[in-house]
């Protein structure tokens, strides 16, 4: 008995709204479940400070950079003519508002888990125009229990008001589940290696003054009032500042140094969390810091590179989804809407291929299809109209001039062209059986393939090709015994 065919179910079931039920009590706007944000206090802001960190910022910068340095594309949704015109407006239109400065913003929504900006429209004619893509603060906006986008007024509103459909671009950083509207951004994973590594400093910077002016160390009697205890202490903080210092008679100053390995590898410590910090951000440490092989090097890049496509698809994608489909919606309304996207696959050398295909055509015998050559080389190419060969004892036309040959053509060099073109077929056909030879299933290796040819140079056709050799050594004893003759 086969198995029932159960009838898909079309609702949600497993909506976050559920889940988070003290949401729809404090207020509209949910709060965050990030950990980490949770107990600084919540506010968003403070993932901002982070970037003041010097190796943040310098990564950070790096990974943004590699993105809005590709050459960005608007290609149209299909072949019609209403399309390709969608693709152009769109490309004049973000040509227009510095696309790679709006990219550059809404890029931190991998820093903060997701980037709001607000599309100003305008009108152009008989067209809803794009006059500007403002990016906002994202301590200015929440999400509710469904998902959707609100707006604070002020940073204490957890009620916020909805926000007007086709006016908000959202960017949210992918997550381990669609149930967080805010995202994961790296400033869930940066901030507690940028704490520990600021307070390293910190207590690098004491290290450093301990030895640059150790503590001053000072002694009085036992049983000695308080305002001389308090004289001894103002004399000993005068020696951070002076040269020399007078002590009342009974009073006793000594300098306190500190061990130098008492205070562990500061330095160390700090290259530890520089390291870690890159790792987070750009996926690897090779290309920040000093030190690595050609070999090690290429593989960090290329996982940099990845993570900067990532970061590219991510924003464009959601660009394609919302604004390009709403404008398109309102101005092309029966075009495909166009694409945007970067261009950040390095071009292909077309020198080097067609070098390597070159030598795969010697090796193999085969040649590239007319297809081929124009999908990769692009620009239009047409077949080669092939020689008629003349007949055998006649001697070809010649052949313009060309400007700046070495000689002059003579009769043994038309000789050689009407070997060549007769004996081309024939020759064809000897490749050929040695090419089926070389590319045979039962061949384990290429040491055993002298003894193949020799096994197969009987069964070769030679006997067309000896004749069309020795009629052309006929001709040419004649060509030579007639120009004696003629001296």
């Amino acid at each position: 008995m086969g198995e029932k065919v159960v009838k898909p179910l079309l609702k949600e079931v497993a909506a976050s709204r559920d889940v988070y039920l003290w949401d729809g009590y404090v207020g509209e706007i949910r709060g965050t479940p990030d950990p980490v944000l949770e107990s600084i206090g919540g506010d968003l802001a403070l993932y901002r400070g982070l970037l003041r960190d010097h190796q943040v910022k310098a990564v950070w910068q790096q990974r943004v950079q590699a993105m809005t340095a590709a050459e960005w594309v608007v290609e149209p949704g299909g072949d019609a003519a209403v399309d390709k015109e969608a693709a152009d407006w769109l490309r004049d239109t973000l040509n227009g508002l510095r696309w790679d400065a709006v990219c550059a913003k809404m890029a931190h929504a991998q820093f903060f888990g997701f980037a709001v900006a607000e599309l100003i429209y305008e009108r152009d004619g008989g067209r809803i125009a794009l006059a500007d893509i403002r990016v906002r603060r994202q301590e200015r906006f929440g999400f509710d229990r469904d998902g959707t986008l609100r707006l604070r007024r002020h940073l204490a509103d957890w009620k916020g008001e909805p926000v007007p459909p086709a006016k908000f671009w959202v960017v949210k950083a992918d997550g381990d589940n669609d149930d967080d509207p805010h995202g994961v951004g790296l400033g869930h994973h940066l901030w507690w290696p940028v704490f520990l590594k600021r307070n390293g400093a910190r207590f690098w910077a004491i290290a450093l003054e301990k030895f640059g002016m150790p503590t001053v160390l000072g002694h009085h009697p036992p049983g000695s009032p308080d305002s001389d205890v308090q004289a001894l202490l103002s004399s000993l903080m005068a020696v951070h500042g002076s040269t020399a210092i007078a002590l009342p008679e009974g009073f006793k100053a000594e300098l306190l140094e500190a061990v130098r390995s008492s205070g562990g590898d500061h330095e160390r410590w700090m290259r530890y969390w520089d390291g870690a910090i890159a790792k987070i951000v750009a996926g690897q440490t090779m290309t920040t810091d000093d030190g690595s092989s050609l070999a090690q090097a290429k593989v960090h890049q290329d996982t940099g590179d990845a993570i900067v496509k990532a970061d590219a698809d991510l924003l464009h994608q959601s660009f394609n989804v919302g604004p390009v489909r709403w404008l398109c919606g309102w101005n092309y309304p029966t075009a495909a809407p166009p694409r945007v996207w970067r261009q950040l696959e390095a071009e292909e050398d077309l020198t080097q291929r067609a070098q390597r295909e070159a030598a795969v055509a010697r090796m193999s015998g085969l040649r590239p299809t007319a297809r081929h050559v124009a999908e990769v080389y692009g620009g239009e190419w047409e077949a080669q109209p092939a020689p008629v060969p003349p007949a055998l004892g006649q001697t070809p036309a010649a052949d313009a001039p060309a400007e700046f040959a070495e000689a002059p053509r003579d009769a043994v060099d038309d000789l050689v062209d009407q070997v060549e073109t007769l004996a081309a077929s024939v020759m064809d056909g000897l490749v050929a059986k040695v090419r089926a030879l070389v590319f045979a299933s039962d061949l384990e290796s290429l040491d055993h393939l002298p003894a193949r040819l020799l096994q197969l140079a009987p069964n070769l056709p030679t006997d067309q090709l000896a004749e069309i050799l020795g009629q052309a050594m006929i001709l040419a004893h004649l060509d030579g015994a007639a120009e004696a003759a003629d001296a």
